[in-house]
């Protein structure tokens, strides 16, 4: 059974009657709220949304950030066992695809069930290192990395510093987080993985979001969507067709 609320769940749009579930995870430095427009675009499927919100952000913000990934997967794991009761699929974007992946490792780990598909977005294997460690800089100089050099921050956060001093501890926390990741070998899953990039993210060229092939048995679907790296805020249509299509949804339906 459900409980009626989870710090480390958003459900915008409850429907305990759902065939299936898509659990969202978000970028370094963003909270649940950056998938909120989601759920009116699936109102005709059989299907929740379930938006993961880590501490130290929007609701949670006077909550201590987390700088390790496995405190952090094992917080969020008892919060997620009780949403594994029905199909479900994993969106991950940014950082929010390295929690995925190994939310996944663990679950397989623990004989759990498994998403009948992972989306990956606007990241790369994290097998594949692209950023050097930024995370012990000086506030200016984490801006001019993430936000100019590599784009992966919004154009819009350097410009307040009253919005850098607020979230400036969540995303210096997120990059330690990522950085101090360390990857174990293990076998690829059996989950099939859809790959997406933008258009004109270059931090995701399709020949790296190749590289998702070796982390499963299923054959590796790649898509390229308009924009630049942070294509999903507001997400184009294409994107959200494109899950539809991959999850075989049809109104009222749970994924094939």
């Amino acid at each position: 059974m459900i409980s009626a609320h989870s710090a480390w769940f958003q459900r915008p749009a409850p429907r305990p009657e759902a065939k299936a579930r898509l659990i969202c995870f978000p970028y370094a430095g963003a909270g649940a709220s950056v998938f909120l427009p989601w759920p009116a675009r699936f109102r005709d499927y059989s299907i929740e949304l379930c938006l993961v919100q880590i501490p130290g952000r929007e609701n949670r913000i006077r909550e201590t950030p987390l700088r390790s990934l496995p405190d952090l997967i094992s917080g969020l794991l008892p919060a997620l066992d009780p949403l594994l009761d029905r199909p479900f699929s994993f969106f991950g974007h940014s950082m929010g695809t390295l929690v995925a992946y190994e939310m996944m490792r663990e679950l397989r780990r623990r004989n759990r069930p498994m998403p009948v598909r992972a989306f990956m977005s606007g990241a790369l294997p994290p097998n594949i290192k692209i950023f050097r460690p930024v995370s012990h800089l000086p506030d200016d100089q984490i801006i001019q990395e993430l936000v100019f050099r590599y784009k992966v921050l919004p154009d819009g956060f350097a410009a307040s510093r009253e919005l850098i001093s607020l979230i400036m501890p969540t995303v210096r926390a997120d990059l330690a987080l990522m950085e101090n990741h360390a990857l174990r070998s293990e076998a690829p899953f059996a989950t099939p993985i859809t790959a997406i990039g933008g258009v004109d993210d270059t931090s995701t060229p399709r020949e790296g979001l190749a590289a998702w092939s070796e982390h499963t048995l299923r054959p590796l679907k790649i898509s390229l969507v308009p924009g630049g790296h942070f294509y999903i805020r507001p997400p184009p249509r294409q994107l959200l067709q494109l899950i539809i299509e991959d999850l075989g949804l049809e109104p009222g339906s749970p994924p094939a």
